[in-house]
């Protein structure tokens, strides 16, 4: 693995396809509807490499390739839709967002849009290269065998990869710290909660409150929270690592202390003691309103007491009257 330079900048190195391994993802990719979604944000540098080192024969089978370029400065779109011409990408999509809408809030936009054209599944990448394309085939294969709710492209499973790969000793040490806490605070096993390379099923994605959570950087790890707490399957797989000198433009003290802030308010919510909206995983009806059932909101306390049958509810204010019609049950 070597590390080209182009205009005084390290460019990602370029992995190893596994041609086993991508003629198993073109069979999947037959039967599941699974679209790439990058994110992108100064990335004029990185974009075109990423694209061009998604593999070739896997390309036009993605249901998509959506690019989302969150309003950048520089020109990541134009150079997105050079490389997607040049490339005869039919399935690429490009968009650009009328303002900075932070890393949260530009995901949003991809799911809901992945939602709304009923793909099987989503895969985060992104723009900046730090994640290799050349392994979409193994996620999407893992996607394929073992229909998780959601997959992680872990760089901790195999840690001291990391540090070959060039992560920075402090984020090394504190990327496993705080997975360590999260782990703890949730009761799972994620070897890491912080990798950006991941997959979602679009169902599960549709299951939870996703659009409320941050439009910072800590959005990835409230999404796993929600999962996680639903009882929805996260599988992990290994991925290499590769760190050069782009922007970090996240930070490392402010997101840790929003993770710890996030996985927090679940433990005292499920206490009883502090409630949050995005956390509390009521059902939904088909408009998208959710019935609250943590033990301190109101839905809850209607829902709870002993009511006469013979009264009669007036439903005001919650959506197409479900929250009656729970009631009305009883």
């Amino acid at each position: 693995m070597t590390k080209a330079r182009t205009e005084g900048f390290a460019t990602p190195p370029r992995f190893a396809v596994d041609d086993a391994a991508v003629t198993a993802a073109a069979a999947v990719l037959a039967e599941k509807k699974i679209a790439i979604f990058i994110v992108a944000f100064q990335a004029e540098r990185f974009i075109a490499s990423v694209l061009e080192r998604i593999p070739g024969p896997l390309r036009d089978l993605f249901a998509e390739i959506l690019v989302i370029d969150d309003s950048s400065s520089d020109q990541t779109f134009d150079a997105a839709r050079t490389a997607g011409e040049r490339l005869g990408l039919g399935n690429i999509n490009l968009l650009r967002t009328p303002f900075n809408r932070g890393y949260g809030g530009n995901q949003k936009l991809g799911y809901l849009h992945a939602i709304k054209q009923r793909y099987d599944y989503v895969v985060l990448l992104h723009g900046d290269g730090q994640y290799a394309p050349e392994y979409l085939p193994q996620i999407v294969n893992a996607l394929g065998e073992d229909d998780p709710d959601a997959l992680i492209a872990s760089r901790m499973i195999n840690r001291r990869d990391a540090l070959r790969g060039g992560m920075p000793f402090y984020k090394w040490v504190g990327n496993q710290v705080l997975t360590q806490i999260e782990n703890r605070m949730l009761g799972s096993h994620l070897s890491e909660f912080h990798s950006g390379y991941r997959a979602y099923k679009v169902d599960a994605l549709a299951a939870i409150p996703f659009q409320l959570n941050s439009d910072d950087f800590h959005f990835d790890t409230e999404v796993l929270i929600q999962l996680l707490s639903t009882g929805r399957v996260v599988k992990e797989i290994p991925v290499p690592t590769f760190y050069g000198d782009e922007i970090s433009r996240v930070n490392g003290l402010k997101y840790a202390v929003n993770c710890i802030k996030a996985v927090s308010k679940v433990r005292l919510g499920q206490a009883g003691l502090f409630y949050e909206p995005k956390f509390d995983f009521g059902s939904f009806d088909e408009s998208g309103y959710r019935v609250k059932q943590a033990d301190n909101t109101l839905h809850h306390e209607i829902l709870s007491r002993d009511w006469p049958p013979d009264w009669r509810v007036a439903d005001l204010g919650s959506s197409r009257g479900v929250l009656s019609a729970e009631l009305a049950k009883k």
